[in-house]
């Protein structure tokens, strides 16, 4: 993102699509980088648009609680986010020392809710890691029990491919989206509305076929039927949260993840 931006004020040629990064779409809008585009009357469904249509959201990534089948039974598994707080987990649960999960979160909690909940689960003794698809790897070779912030494409790869794992969806639901934009410096701008279109309009489906924890939670996907009754809680607005590093800071505080 960072040599992106450069390349863009600096006048050097670049890519007609591109994904872009939250932490850095202030960053692009701000020196008016993405082109706005009326997706609807290109046929994208309406919830994969945002930023007045200088994004479209083409995937997206919710977390879950992960279990080994073999060593939690799913209905003792926990459910919400108050079941991870029994003391009957203490010790035995692993968490992903990248908040990014909680930081999602707090699209429906807030900020202060979320920081509140984390020093109550720091108290439970999570142990850390880091990576999502060596976490599910893990779990399915039995050297972790249960997440409590399981990222859900990876252990729906890890079940396709006969892993021992499954997964309870709480509410909310935090999920990071995937967006992408057609550049203003585009150099072939009409191919990338067709691409990003298409996307949005029929691509998006693809994900259910080859690993349904990618699929956005709209457009009949097989994750919006299985979140159907839940709240989907994105990541906060920067109105909300301006400095995401300084909170990201806080919430690996208050969880007590040691450096």
């Amino acid at each position: 993102m960072e040599r992106l931006l450069r390349e863009l004020v600096s006048g050097a040629a670049v890519n007609d699509v591109v994904q872009i990064h939250l932490e850095y779409e202030r960053d692009f809008i701000a020196i008016d980088a993405l082109e706005r585009v009326n997706w609807v009357d290109l046929k994208v469904i309406p919830q994969l648009v945002s930023e007045e249509g200088r994004l479209i959201n083409i995937a997206a990534f919710p977390y879950c609680f992960g279990f080994n089948t073999k060593l939690l039974k799913k209905e003792e598994a926990p459910k919400t986010w108050e079941d991870l707080l029994d003391p009957k987990w203490k010790g035995k649960f692993v968490i992903d020392s990248r908040p990014q999960c909680f930081l999602s979160l707090a699209g429906a909690w807030g900020p202060q809710k979320v920081l509140d909940y984390l020093k109550k689960l720091g108290q439970n003794s999570p142990v850390f890691t880091r990576g999502q698809t060596e976490l599910a790897n893990m779990m399915s070779a039995g050297q972790y029990m249960l997440s409590g912030s399981s990222m859900l494409q990876a252990l729906v790869y890890v079940a396709q491919k006969g892993g021992p794992v499954a997964w309870n969806l709480p509410d909310p639901i935090p999920i990071n989206t995937v967006d992408f934009a057609v550049l203003k410096k585009a150099r072939h701008p009409n191919a990338a509305k067709v691409l990003l279109s298409w996307f949005g309009s029929k691509g998006y489906k693809m994900w259910d076929e080859i690993n349904w924890g990618r699929s956005v939670p709209y457009g009949g996907t097989l994750l919006e039927k299985a979140a159907r009754g839940k709240t989907l809680s994105f990541d906060p607005p920067y109105e909300v949260i301006p400095d995401r590093q300084k909170y990201e800071g806080e919430m690996i505080k208050a969880l007590g993840v040691k450096k």
